[in-house]
């Protein structure tokens, strides 16, 4: 990638998150991705539209100007490239989509999504529950809970090979964590991209019998406040906006709406 890449992903941080956070674990090495195909549009030297697809993953869109986006999706559309879905900022989806009209008569579903950054963290109520690192013995429970985390969102399911090494990765990176209470997983989450001035949080799940009991709340703030009190100005996550629980729990402990996102399946 060119080295003008990055800063272009990074003017709009948050809009980019996904892409910044992928070019930057690809940077760092610490990628779980096997494949990643690039796709780009510059202009002297500096990139104007970026796209990437890492399969099975949707093929996702960076913030860019309608001018720009124009060559990039003829740019794809005659590479011949497949993509099962495709995800980015509502608005840059929805142009794309215009640019590329065959697409919509493949369209299957269509997830609305919204990014919410935090900058402080509102403590919920204690549940007593405990907050620490998830650990080697875990990742059988991580897997199925993995399983039912995407049947619960609709997002494509993996196998258990490819969710062993996802876990294996995420806990060599100190980065997945759970909620025990008496010694026992009763949530999770993960910490994710990280950003230039920010960090992402993603998997939270909790499962049915233990719903409703607080502790979604408390990992999710537990999680944000230690990486705030790392260095990060702030924190983003996403969540499915036809989900009113989610979004109003996320609320609750200082999470703000920013951007509406679509995630287009075919």
């Amino acid at each position: 990638m060119p080295p003008s890449t990055k800063s272009f992903l990074a003017e709009s941080e948050v809009s980019n998150n996904v892409p910044l956070g992928v070019f930057n674990a690809l940077k760092a090495g610490n990628s779980t991705y096997k494949v990643f195909n690039g796709f780009l549009i510059e202009e002297s030297g500096d990139v104007k539209a970026y796209a990437h697809h890492t399969p099975p993953h949707a093929l996702c869109l960076a913030n860019c100007e309608r001018q720009y986006l124009e060559p990039l999706v003829l740019g794809i559309k005659d590479s011949k490239h497949s993509f099962g879905s495709l995800q980015g900022p509502k608005a840059i989806v929805e142009k794309f989509l215009d640019l590329w009209p065959e697409l919509n008569n493949l369209i299957s579903r269509t997830d609305k999504q919204g990014c919410f950054t935090l900058d402080a963290v509102k403590p919920p109520p204690s549940t007593g529950a405990i907050f620490g690192n998830a650990r080697v013995e875990h990742i059988p429970l991580i897997t199925q809970w993995h399983h039912n985390f995407c049947n619960d969102t609709g997002i494509p399911n993996s196998s258990d090979s490819e969710i062993k090494h996802w876990a294996e990765t995420s806990l060599k990176g100190k980065n997945l964590y759970f909620l025990f209470k008496n010694n026992i997983p009763v949530s999770t989450i993960k910490a994710g991209r990280v950003l230039e001035t920010g960090r992402s949080v993603g998997f939270v799940y909790t499962p049915p019998e233990q719903r409703g009991l607080g502790y979604g709340s408390e990992i999710t703030a537990k999680l944000s406040q230690k990486l705030l009190d790392e260095g990060n100005s702030y924190i983003c996550l996403f969540t499915q906006l036809s989900n009113p629980t989610s979004n109003k729990i996320y609320q609750n402990i200082g999470y703000k709406w920013c951007e509406d996102f679509s995630h287009v399946y075919f």
